[in-house]
Order: C-alpha cells, then sequence, then structure tokens
C-alpha cells in the first residue's frame, strides 16, 4: 500500500459510497430514519439559537429600561407587543394587572387583592415562557435518546447479514463477512452522529433555559415590588396611568 494515499489504497469498495450501496434494504431504511432525525434535530437547534439568543437581547434590553426609566407607562409605550424576550411577557402581563388594581378617580382598592393578581399574571407569563423555551427540546432528547437504538437496531441487522454470508459461503473468508459487518458499522456511526449533537444542544440550551428562568423570577419580584409600593400609595400614582 502506498502510505501517501493511506486507507483509499485498500480498493473502493471500502469507500464510504461504495459501503452504502452495498447495504441492505433494511439497512437502507435505518439509515434514512436517522438521516431525518439528524436534518430534524440541526434545524431545531438553529430555531432554538435564534430563538435564544433574540430572546436574551431583548430581555438584557428590556431590563435596562426597566431600570433607568422610573415611569411604567413609558416602559410600557417602549415595548412592541410583538417583543420576543420573555421579560417584556411578563412585563406586559404585570402592567395590565397593575392597571386593573390601582385606585383611580377616588375609588378605595384592597393592595392586597390587587398584588394577588399581579402576582398571578406574572406567574401565568412565567409559565407560558417557560413552555415557549422548552419548545423543541422534547424532539432533541427524543434523538439523543433513540437514534442510538436505532441504530444498533441496524447494527445487530448487519452482524445477522454477516453471520448470513458465512453460513452461505461455508467459510469465515472475510470476502462472507465484510459486507454485513461494514453494514452494521455504519448504521453504528450514523446512531451516534445523529445523538451526539442532540445530547450536546439539550443540555446547552437546557442550561440557558435555567439561567432564562433566574432571570424571570427576580424581574417579577422586582416588578412585584414595584408593584406593591405603587398599590400601597393608596392614589393614582404619577407613575403608571391607565390610558
Amino acid at each position: 500500500m502506498d502510505p501517501s494515499n493511506g486507507y483509499l489504497l485498500l480498493g473502493d469498495q471500502w469507500q464510504l459510497l461504495d459501503l452504502l450501496r452495498q447495504t441492505g434494504l433494511v439497512a437502507r431504511m435505518v439509515l434514512l430514519v436517522l438521516l431525518g432525525f439528524s436534518v430534524a434535530s440541526w434545524a431545531v437547534m438553529w430555531e432554538r439559537r435564534k430563538t435564544f439568543r433574540a430572546s436574551e437581547i431583548g430581555s438584557d434590553d428590556l431590563l435596562t429600561l426597566f431600570h433607568d426609566e422610573p415611569n411604567l407607562t413609558q416602559v410600557r409605550n417602549q415595548i412592541d407587543d410583538d417583543n420576543p424576550a420573555p421579560l417584556a411577557a411578563l412585563f406586559r402581563a404585570g402592567y395590565h394587572e397593575l392597571v386593573r388594581a390601582t385606585p383611580s378617580r377616588g375609588a378605595s382598592t384592597d393592595p392586597s387583592v390587587g398584588m394577588r393578581n399581579i402576582d398571578r399574571g406574572l406567574a401565568r407569563a412565567m409559565q407560558a415562557e417557560t413552555v415557549r423555551l422548552e419548545r423543541g427540546l422534547g424532539f432533541l432528547a427524543t434523538t439523543a435518546s433513540a437514534t442510538p437504538f436505532i441504530g444498533l437496531f441496524g447494527t445487530v441487522w448487519g452482524i445477522m447479514n454477516a453471520f448470513h454470508g458465512i453460513g452461505l459461503a461455508g467459510t469465515a473468508s472475510l470476502g462472507a463477512v465484510a459486507p454485513g459487518i461494514a453494514e452494521a458499522l455504519i448504521n453504528t456511526a450514523a446512531g451516534l452522529a445523529a445523538a451526539i449533537p442532540a445530547v450536546i444542544a439539550y443540555n446547552h440550551f437546557l442550561a440557558r433555559i435555567g439561567r432564562m428562568t433566574v432571570c424571570m423570577e427576580n424581574f417579577a419580584s422586582e416588578f412585584a415590588g414595584e408593584g406593591d409600593r405603587i398599590l400601597h400609595s393608596r392614589q393614582e400614582s404619577p407613575q403608571i396611568s391607565a390610558g
């Protein structure tokens, strides 16, 4: 073998495309299923990456605005209704409940009732945003757990073909067992190639969701504190208006 060419001189039958052509119908179906899982998981990863990036940037901007602008009405006016940031959804929910609970025109409102409504609104918004952030992660978890077993099925099928080849040839020669072994190894590699990126992405996104959840909890606590201060002023605050 010419060392300059490496394993390519072992023969065309050992190249990847030739190995794929030698696989049987079942092995090809397994490879197609694994390819479908892989393509779909990469699409989910790409979409989730864009979603998380937009959510984190938008949430940072809103948090800065919330801390710098004392007038909550002005903050609300600067937030688009289609803003994808989780903190924007929390602010909209909390502001809506705060407007409803704020006394106006001398009306008397129990602040504790208003605070309970604000807390419930923030909690609902947080749950909805958590569900939105977790969208697609179930598929990544399924890909990570299922594709190695699908590849293992192809591996077992390839080994069965290898033993079948031995039985037909009456000898355990390389020519008899090589196609089945190659078929088995291809399915094993394909299963791992689909599972490993999905596992890494799932854990990565799960960690980002954890950080975002802490951020939402802290923001909800800050907003609730501001709402409590406004409601206990017992008058329509100049920092919020229903209009």
